[in-house]
């Protein structure tokens, strides 16, 4: 009789994660944190990310995040090692978890980075750029609640219209985001949307006569 091992093994349930450590919730971060880490690696076998269980791994990432929602070790684990599978259906648990822990955001962590990545995933991973799209509003309108962002990222969802061929609305995102914040960006802030406007917006023909442009 063969013992069975999970690749992924069921995780614990939030509420009782850290009652092996009695209650110490940093020391079951960690050790959950050396758990995941090492998801798939056992016995001298080690298994492909493509099979493992992407589901059940999402429920441990979630599970770590509720012990520690200030710590950046899972987010970081999630979106550089996690990621890497080659089964782009599986990068919806990715993407769902870095969205939700970037939206989640807070004065001074800045954890709307990790919303970037999610777009990232979407945009060039899966190729679905409503999706994408979607993200990208989420991520231009955490400026609305007091989340201080550099302008590329106020300016993503122009980024994927143009890429989606909708120029005429990349247009008007990037010149409303110049005519509205542009005293309060970084002068590098304002040259490279300008340089956005001038060389991947618009044409050769259209920048030759563009006010912003530079002649």
């Amino acid at each position: 009789m063969k013992p069975v091992w999970f690749d992924v093994p069921p995780p614990p349930q939030q509420e009782t994660a850290a009652s092996f450590t009695l209650g110490d919730k940093q020391l079951a971060y960690r050790s959950y944190g050396l758990t995941l880490q090492n998801m798939g690696d056992q016995g001298g076998e080690v298994t492909p990310l493509r099979d493992l269980d992407y589901a059940r791994l999402s429920k441990w990432f979630s599970v770590l995040d509720y012990l520690d929602p200030k710590s950046n070790f899972v987010p970081m684990m999630v979106s550089y090692y996690f990621s890497a599978t080659d089964k782009p259906e599986q990068l919806d648990y990715v993407i769902s978890f870095l969205r939700e822990v970037g939206l989640r955001e807070a004065a001074n962590y800045k954890k709307w980075r990790w919303l970037v990545n999610a777009i990232f995933f979407a945009r060039h991973k899966q190729k679905d750029l409503d999706k994408a799209l979607s993200m990208a509003y989420e991520l231009s309108d955490l400026q609305n609640k007091g989340i201080e962002l550099p302008s590329w990222a106020k300016n993503m969802p122009s980024f994927i219209k143009l890429e989606q061929g909708d120029k005429q609305a990349a247009y008007e995102m990037t010149i409303r985001l110049l005519q509205e914040g542009a005293e309060d960006m970084h002068p590098n802030e304002v040259n490279f949307m300008v340089d956005y406007l001038c060389n991947r917006i618009l044409d050769d023909a259209e920048a030759a006569i563009h006010p912003l442009c530079p002649k």
